[in-house]
């Protein structure tokens, strides 16, 4: 069943303007890049599929009709995807009660009329905690803020975001998961009209590690993730 996402608008990556979609019975399966993610914030992972016609960079998106089906399996466990939309942007979901690392999520994209792309692959990386800066802190912008987390020191990649609605959010790729990371006094910038103000806000710490595309689509990527994400207030 089709469902519109306008309530979820601040879960989407940005979509651009202009974007378009056709339905899937238009498309082969090798005209399709696919991007399949499964992120875990350590109670449940949403398990997302996007399809797009041809490339990464394109605007226009697949929407699954005529039989077409996404599935996620995680051991026994498999489930379908769930289609949401925003306009053209279709992408399909579902949450999956499995965070531990090393579980492996198996993404299946299941043709009326063209061939079936069954194979698509990522296992979870180790699961992570937070332990600075604190839940609920008052962070001043002007001072150097430190983001510890554990375990360290794994080959998987760090991303750390901090974003809050009077701030240009900031983001950063950390290498080597140290499992610390300065960000200096000053580095989080305000918006123009609003450098004295505080607002809530959110420390976002990612790892992240790539799986195997299966090799029926024209391109496309699957990546395991976990996220955890520590609210606080960032004053001037």
């Amino acid at each position: 069943m089709k469902r519109s996402v306008w309530s979820s608008l601040l879960l989407l990556p940005t979509v651009a303007l202009g974007c378009a979609s056709t339905e899937s019975q238009d498309v082969r399966t090798s005209g399709i890049f696919a991007t399949f993610t499964a992120t875990s914030d350590g109670t449940t992972t949403k398990a997302q599929a996007v399809f797009r016609v041809g490339e990464a960079s394109s605007n226009t998106f697949v929407n699954l009709e005529s039989g077409d089906s996404a599935t996620v399996t995680v051991g026994q466990d498999a489930r379908t995807l769930t289609e949401n939309h925003l306009g053209d942007y279709y992408f399909y979901s579902v949450d999956v009660p499995v965070v531990a690392g090393g579980s492996e999520f198996v993404f299946a994209l299941t043709r009326e009329a063209d061939a079936d792309a069954p194979n698509s692959r990522v296992a979870l990386p180790e699961p992570l905690t937070v332990s600075a800066p604190a839940a609920g802190a008052n962070l001043s912008r002007a001072q150097a803020l430190t983001i510890t987390w554990t375990p360290a020191s794994l080959t998987d990649a760090i991303t750390i975001e901090v974003k809050g609605d009077c701030i240009v959010d900031y983001r950063r790729n950390v290498s080597g998961d140290p499992g610390t990371f300065q960000i200096e006094g000053a580095a989080i910038q305000a918006h123009n009209n609003r450098t004295g103000e505080s607002c809530p806000g959110t420390v976002v710490v990612t790892r992240t590690r790539n799986g195997t595309l299966d090799p029926a689509y024209s391109g496309g990527l699957v990546t395991g993730a976990q996220q955890r994400t520590v609210s606080v207030r960032l004053d001037p």
